[in-house]
């Protein structure tokens, strides 16, 4: 029997674990446990059950079953402070909660670690501290630890290492491309942490900064720092790979840079752009039928062209788009990028609401610390008519990633989230600020014009219907329905405001 789930495989036949295609040593009694909670991930296990199977019944302390839980724990990528896939229910025993997927027919792990070696490694250095001996020294520790599991989770690249600070000579080979490290500083209550993003091949800085936080020792605090450094780092690192993949030879290509240079022809927003977006995922998905990121980013294609109304075959692209969603679903169980993009899909071109709410929730489950899913799952309250919970999971979404060069996309949604709650002025002050990061988006320009219109300034509303309708001359009120599914309620509201703003039937 086999498993797989986020960046391992559990093959329990032949007695081995791979994470990140790398073969991870395990202590037998550390296998056995881990088969077994996997084995059983739909419950609780109990601590007497994991007594009479990994001890065989014999009598052993509370120590001796914490220290196998965090071998365990390690060896699969988890810690007991996250415990995002081994999770302790207290007084009653243990749970297996990440996504599992059993694996029935046999690849050759030999696949799996040819794939990650195509997939560069980012190695996290120790912050460093200038007390080594202090509550400054152990927030340092923490925070890189913390850090690391974040920037794991990135499906374009390997945390390959975690060393001590300033010995990163140590660990470069040409599978490090990425070096991560900084400091931390304290006084009184407050916290500076500086960081530092290096090419490990150059030993030059690719980008640095510092952050301030008000520090009380609470891990919620924790969480806030390392959310922000990874927020700061994650779209950096995204634009860095693309860069690279676009400059492989075209015969060279995997999957993975196929991806890459989909994503870069993504971000055009044009519909060039797109159908060579969706060509270069469609190629992603010949070469590894199972990388499950080409599969929900080319789902993701159909929305965009749904969004900007370049659908030419309705039905069949619509069908296109919630087949490679589910494919995505299937394939990305553990994938909280890939989940989002097939949640939007599922939504808003397959019209299953309740089906995106779940695949979302499934996201979030993931990675909590992922801007993108709660930027998806903003959209996906809109549709279930619950505009302020749309707002808090849109503002999140900002907080997480304060500097990513797509957040236009994210206040064009707040935008919306305003004019269905009737505040038209927010609405329209939102639709601006994603106007002024990316002057033509659709998107914005609708919700611009349609809260402009309910707030009673229809010639403005006129003068921004006349440039959208310059860029998209053929959206008509009967139209509005292809490019934007709503509630009938809120539908209806819409079509209202947008026929004020000029919009022909």
């Amino acid at each position: 029997m086999r498993y797989r789930f986020t960046d391992c495989e559990f093959d329990i036949d032949r007695g081995e674990l791979w994470r990140a295609g790398e073969a991870v040593p395990v202590e037998p009694q550390v296998f056995e446990l881990l088969a077994y909670l996997i084995g059983n991930n739909s419950r609780v296990v109990t601590k007497d059950e994991l007594l009479a199977v990994v001890w065989k019944g014999r009598i052993v302390s509370e120590s001796a079953i914490t220290t196998r839980i965090n071998a365990a724990r390690s060896a699969i990528g988890d810690n007991g402070y996250e415990q995002r896939l081994i999770k302790t229910v207290r007084g009653r025993g243990f749970r297996f909660v990440a996504a599992v997927r059993e694996v029935q027919a046999r690849r050759p792990l030999l696949f799996a670690a040819q794939s990650a070696l195509n997939k560069p490694s980012l190695a996290v250095l120790t912050f460093r501290s200038s007390n080594q001996d202090s509550a400054e020294s152990r927030l340092a520790a923490s925070l890189t630890e913390h850090l690391a599991s974040l920037l794991c989770r990135s499906p374009w690249l390997s945390v390959s290492a975690q060393v001590g600070a300033g010995s990163h000579t140590d660990i470069l080979t040409p599978r490090v491309r990425y070096l991560v490290g900084g400091s931390v500083s304290t006084s009184a209550n407050m916290v500076r942490v500086a960081a530092q993003l290096i090419d490990a091949a150059t030993d030059t800085y690719l980008w640095a900064d510092h952050f301030d936080f008000v520090f009380n020792g609470a891990f919620t605090a924790q969480d806030k720092i390392t959310e922000q450094l990874a927020g700061a780092i994650v779209p950096r690192l995204e634009r860095l790979e693309i860069e690279q993949a676009k400059r492989a030879p075209c015969e060279a290509l995997d999957a993975r840079a196929c991806t890459l240079r989909g994503i870069s022809c993504l971000y055009w927003w044009t519909r060039e752009g797109i159908a060579e977006a969706l060509a270069l995922f469609r190629r992603a998905i010949e070469i590894d039928p199972e990388f499950a990121p080409a599969h929900g980013l080319a789902a993701y294609c159909y929305v965009q062209r749904q969004s900007y109304g370049w659908f030419t075959d309705r039905p069949q692209e619509t069908a296109d788009a919630v087949r490679l969603a589910r494919d995505a679903a299937q394939l990305g169980v553990d994938d909280a990028l890939t989940l989002s993009k097939a949640a939007h899909a599922m939504t808003t071109l397959g019209g299953d609401v309740d089906g995106g709410a779940a695949l979302i929730e499934q996201a979030l489950l993931c990675d909590r610390h992922l801007a993108a899913a709660w930027y998806v799952s903003g959209w996906v309250q809109l549709h279930l008519g619950k505009p302020q919970s749309a707002i808090d999971h849109l503002a999140h979404a900002l907080s997480l990633s304060p500097s990513d060069p797509l957040n236009f996309k994210v206040h064009a949604a707040v935008a919306y989230a305003h004019f269905l709650e009737g505040r038209y002025d927010d609405g329209a002050a939102c639709a601006e600020r994603a106007l002024h990061m990316r002057p033509r988006y659709q998107t914005a320009l609708r919700a611009a014009a349609a809260s402009h219109a309910l707030a009673g300034r229809v010639r403005h509303a006129r003068r921004l219907m006349t440039s959208m309708r310059r860029h998209d001359p053929a959206l008509r009120l009967a139209h509005l329905h292809d490019v934007l599914p709503l509630r009938k309620q809120d539908f209806s509201k819409y079509v209202d405001a947008l026929h004020r703003a000029g919009l022909p039937d």
